[in-house]
């Protein structure tokens, strides 16, 4: 065995390596041009194949200005990566022509079909696993690969892949997340989409051209795919943003719709009060503690005989329009509102044109937190009219008292003295029982009764008659306003009559 590995070696033009290990998804793309075998560095079989049709006589590996490399066969120069792989062209419609080898051996086929031609002698039956997967999703024999790839050394038409290519794929891509950032959103929808389709066609026609030119291998995947993916997290930014907008709008619209609410239930309100104060005829104000401002209503105004508001209104404006008679006792009023919050006194104020008017104010102080007052705010009431009416009730009530007590003591009085008449005159009593007519007929020319009781006889009438408890009367009219003296002159006047 060892002898007939010798004699091959000896009789062949050169030697090759054959194995070439597919990609991790099983599909057969790059082939390796040399290969390293412990120390020595090994070429494979199409480039050997390559050297012996050239008859060169050596083969060389040598790095490029680019970052590649490329290797040397006599003359002839093939572009490589890195690694001294390089990308067969697979031909899509054209197959190498292939002749079994029992019908060359039987003589079955003409010789002159080998003239001037490369012959690889291979096992192609699929029982022997030698079959793998080109980039053109279909499978041939590991001798057909090798055969494409002999073509493309002969042709120095392989694909290559500069070592730069990667890192200019990464910066398009860049470049194109940066752009898509950029404008979206300042061009129209329908242009942006546009430009960006645009570009995508671009990106990927300009890689088949290269491939087809120069068989050049560009990546689109990488720009394409940052492109698409920018896009898509634009559009999710600008649709969150836009959701986010809308639902601030439609905060903002609540809000504005609960504020037109309130504002229309404040008016509202505030129409119902001015109508509520002008039927009251009160007048508020509101006095900023802290600022020295203050807001007053119109019947405010006017209840203080004021033709034109004035600038400003305070403490001190206010005690000099109060009598110098209630001033003392509205300072104390207001200082004491200071401490409890609750403001209420009635002066009487004296009007710029001297007329004298009578007031309530009623009202509250706020504090605060730390307790100093900062707003006193109340109510204004011109009363003066109410207390004229009062009195002139009060008046009216006490003539009615007095005439009432002295219509009571008057015939209280009268019922006395006819009765002690009549314990005094018995005749007469009886004579008048029995003769009414003629006893009250009888008159002398004066035309007074005919008969009337002696001066003796009266005072003890008087004396006998019920004696009436005008000072107790007198006590419930002074509950009233009204004095017990007020109805005693009256009994002495009737007493005298």
């Amino acid at each position: 065995m060892i002898s007939g590995r010798v004699l091959v070696t000896g009789a062949a033009s050169g030697i090759g390596l054959v194995t070439v290990p597919p990609e991790a998804d099983g599909i057969l793309r790059r082939m390796p041009t040399v290969a390293a075998v412990g120390p020595l560095l090994v070429p494979s079989f199409a480039v050997e194949v390559v050297r012996v049709a050239n008859r060169a006589s050596r083969i060389s590996l040598r790095a490029e200005p680019t970052g590649g490399r490329a290797i040397e066969i006599g003359d002839e120069t093939i572009l490589t990566d890195n690694s001294g792989g390089v990308w067969p062209r697979y031909a899509a419609n054209t197959k190498p022509l292939s002749v079994p080898a029992d019908r060359v051996l039987n003589g079955q086929v003409d010789r002159a079909i080998f003239r001037d031609r490369i012959v690889l002698i291979g096992a192609s039956a699929p029982g022997l696993g030698d079959a793998f997967e080109t980039p053109l999703r279909r499978l041939q024999t590991g001798v057909a690969i090798q055969a494409q790839l002999v073509d493309s050394l002969l042709a120095n038409d392989v694909l290559w892949r500069p070592a730069f290519i990667p890192a200019l794929e990464r910066l398009l891509a860049v470049l194109l997340g940066i752009g898509a950032m950029l404008q979206f959103g300042r061009l129209a929808d329908k242009a942006y989409a546009l430009l960006s389709g645009g570009t995508a066609i671009l990106i990927v026609a300009g890689s088949f051209g290269a491939f087809a030119a120069a068989g050049l291998l560009l990546d689109a995947t990488l720009p394409i795919a940052a492109l698409l993916g920018t896009n898509l997290i634009v559009l999710a930014e600008r649709t969150h943003r836009e959701i986010r907008t809308r639902r601030k709008r439609e905060t903002e619209l609540v809000s504005a719709l609960r504020e037109v609410e309130l504002r229309t239930a404040a008016e509202n309100a505030r129409e119902s009060l001015a109508i509520a104060l002008d039927a009251a005829q009160m007048g508020i104000w509101d006095a900023d503690l802290v600022r020295g401002t203050s807001r007053r209503s119109p019947r405010h105004d006017e209840i203080f005989g004021c033709t034109s508001p004035p600038a400003e209104w305070n403490r001190e404006i206010l005690l000099a329009c109060v009598v110098a008679e209630d001033r003392d006792a509205v300072a104390r009023s207001l200082n004491a509102a200071m401490d409890t919050g609750t403001l209420r006194f009635q002066c009487r104020i004296r009007r710029p044109d001297g007329t004298l008017r009578s007031i309530i104010i009623d009202g509250r102080v706020y504090h605060a937190e730390d307790g100093t007052p900062i707003r006193l705010a109340g109510v204004v009431m011109d009363v003066t009219e109410r207390q004229r009416i009062e009195e002139a009730l009060h008046r009216t009530q006490r003539l009615q008292a007095v005439g009432t007590i002295a219509g009571g003591v008057a015939h209280n009085f009268n019922t006395g003295s006819l009765d002690a008449h009549r314990r005094i005159l018995p005749g007469e009593h009886n004579h008048a029982e029995r003769h009414p007519a003629r006893s009250l007929g009888r008159r002398d020319r004066s035309g007074r009764t005919a008969v009337r009781p002696s001066q003796p006889g009266f005072q003890r009438a008087r004396r006998h008659a019920p004696r009436w408890d005008i000072a107790h009367f007198g006590e419930e009219q002074s509950r009233r306003g009204r004095s017990s003296r007020t109805c005693r002159p009256l009994c002495r006047d009737r007493d005298r009559r």
